[in-house]
């Protein structure tokens, strides 16, 4: 008898930690709607500029909950921060898996900047999660914490997390929580499950580890051209779970099955639940891609990235000499880097030009980002010449 009752005890005792752990009865997912919103004390048509350096601080105060109607979620924040306006930057899906902590991130932007939004559980407390934005590297991996704060969130409530960034700029990132979404067993269930979507329908593609795949050498050689299409399956969390190869050259396939396999998309909300997809996708492999990704991309002079070092051109003597002054106007390529790769000038004096163009190519800027890789771009520069008491002032 007390051996029976020692055997029912321990089995008790395995099945509270089977059930604490999640391995008898998985944890369910936490599905939650994320939107960023950037407010305005003043209005004001001024653009933001891209900040080198900067830390984000939670506005003082308790979390804030809003139980009201989506639409009616910005006139709220309006009114409870006493702001004159409020934009919404960015909205996506977000699923928190308890295999899965810490991995369900946004790349969102601010000021220019691209960075990464976490969500994560916080362990033993219940409706508790810890929110952190991260700088992103050139390389695509977290550097710094920019913000780490916790948050309530209860089912079917809308949480309210108010920051500030160093230059003053208000924001505030809304977690709209859902109904949880019951764990599935690994990924050969999701990708059982996943609902097929086509290709118009299909999610946002938000991060890419390879940007575009490599050309196989055996191909280059054989001067093998095409597009490969492949139907993709993305989990609950927008990963890549599964990629088949539908059509295409065979030299091809490979390379493009290895990029679609490290891209991420946006979980694809269905009735209110993020759901495993499939869907098409379609690479193009052109045996002039190469040169076209080497041409740099045109930006208009808002676009152009922020100057991070200068340079001020000498004043020629001769131009000092017949007191010219004036205007030179240049398109500046810039590399990945930020390095200045090249300077032609457009308008200007002959005096004058040889110099702007010297004092150019020691600029540096910040590397222009497409889609998380550093792009070499093209854009217009100005460069002011003028005398004062016989002495050189540049702008």
């Amino acid at each position: 008898m007390k051996h029976g009752l020692m055997v029912l005890k321990a089995v008790l005792i395995l099945l509270v930690f089977l059930f604490v752990t999640g391995s008898l009865w998985p944890a369910p997912d936490v599905a939650a709607q994320l939107r960023l919103y950037e407010g305005f004390k003043e209005i004001t048509a001024a653009p933001a500029g891209v900040i080198t350096s900067y830390y984000l601080r939670p506005i003082p105060g308790e979390d804030v909950f809003l139980d009201v109607d989506i639409s009616k979620e910005q006139e709220s924040l309006k009114r409870v921060f006493s702001l004159k306006d409020i934009k919404l930057i960015t909205q996506a899906g977000l699923v928190l898996g308890k295999d899965n902590a810490g991995s369900p991130f946004q790349v969102i932007v601010l000021n220019g900047r691209e960075l990464l939004l976490q969500l994560d559980a916080v362990d033993g407390e219940k409706s508790r999660f810890k929110v952190a934005v991260l700088e992103v590297l050139e390389n695509g991996k977290p550097s710094r914490s920019l913000l780490e704060s916790k948050i309530y969130l209860p089912q079917q409530k809308t949480t309210i997390l108010g920051f500030e960034d160093s230059d003053g700029k208000i924001y505030f990132l809304s977690f709209r929580r859902g109904e949880d979404v019951p764990s599935l067993s690994g990924a050969g269930a999701e990708k059982d499950k996943a609902v097929h979507i086509g290709s118009t329908r299909k999610p946002k593609l938000i991060k890419k580890s390879v940007i575009n795949p490599g050309y196989p050498k055996e191909a280059l050689k054989a001067h093998i051209q095409g597009t490969v299409v492949i139907e993709a399956t993305t989990n609950t969390r927008g990963q890549v779970v599964d990629a088949v190869v539908i059509e295409g050259p065979g030299e091809l396939c490979a390379a493009a099955l290895d990029a679609v396999k490290q891209w991420q998309y946006e979980p694809f909300i269905i009735d209110g639940k993020p759901m495993p997809v499939k869907f098409t996708v379609r690479l193009n492999f052109n045996l002039d891609r190469k040169k076209e990704e080497q041409k740099p991309i045109s930006l208009s002079s808002a676009q152009k990235p922020k100057l991070i070092k200068t340079v001020n051109p000498q004043y020629p003597p001769e131009a000092l000499k017949e007191h010219v002054e004036g205007v030179v106007v240049m398109e500046a390529v810039i590399d990945t880097k930020g390095l200045v790769k090249d300077g032609t000038v457009m308008e200007g004096h002959d005096l004058l030009n040889a110099a702007a163009v010297e004092a150019l190519k020691q600029w540096q800027y910040e590397p222009y980002l497409v889609e998380g890789a550093a792009k070499t771009v093209k854009f217009t520069v100005v460069m002011k010449f003028r005398l004062t008491e016989e002495k050189k002032e540049t702008k």
